[in-house]
């Protein structure tokens, strides 16, 4: 089970029927659909098992909208995790709003990722590309992380990670 994250205007993601998240406000975030696939419920947006750098692109579209990020147990995220949205594409300085579908750095990075190749994580640090599944934006990739002994899976395309210069 993954856990959730939500834009709400509302004191609590539990009440957010109260304050609702209105139509302009998603015609404002349209561009956000295109990197996450949020669900629009109750009057909040939702997505589910974000990480750092996802939680930073949505305090940013929530201060669009007058809006707050809030967890499944009621924590908040500020503006701490702007810092992490560096990491999202990579080595681009793509804003939101910017169109993915036709930006040539970004799937020159996607293609860019083979087996063997070293990259940063946001979070796990130094690692090593072992395989891959999966196309586009759908690209799994197996990493060795040295700095935690660990080998992670992950979605390269919404993985806080660069490729390392050799």
């Amino acid at each position: 089970m993954s856990y959730d994250v939500h834009i709400t205007k509302a004191d609590h993601w539990t009440r957010s029927e109260l304050s609702s998240i209105t139509e302009k406000d998603i015609k404002e975030l349209k561009y956000i659909f295109d990197y996450f696939p949020l669900l629009f419920l109750k009057g909040r947006l939702t997505l589910c098992g974000a990480d750092n750098a996802a939680i930073g692109l949505l305090v940013e579209a929530a201060n669009k909208i007058g809006a707050r990020v809030q967890g499944d147990e009621g924590e908040f995220y500020g503006n701490e995790y702007l810092d992490f949205i560096n990491y999202i594409y990579k080595t681009q300085t793509l804003t939101l709003g910017d169109k993915v579908e036709d930006n040539q750095e970004i799937n020159h990075f996607m293609k860019n990722l083979s087996a063997g190749t070293k990259i940063m994580h946001g979070k796990f640090g130094e690692g090593t590309i072992k395989e891959i599944f999966g196309e586009g934006n759908d690209k799994e990739l197996i990493v060795d992380f040295s700095s935690i002994n660990k080998s992670k899976r992950i979605l390269a395309y919404y993985s806080p990670i660069k490729i390392l210069n050799n």
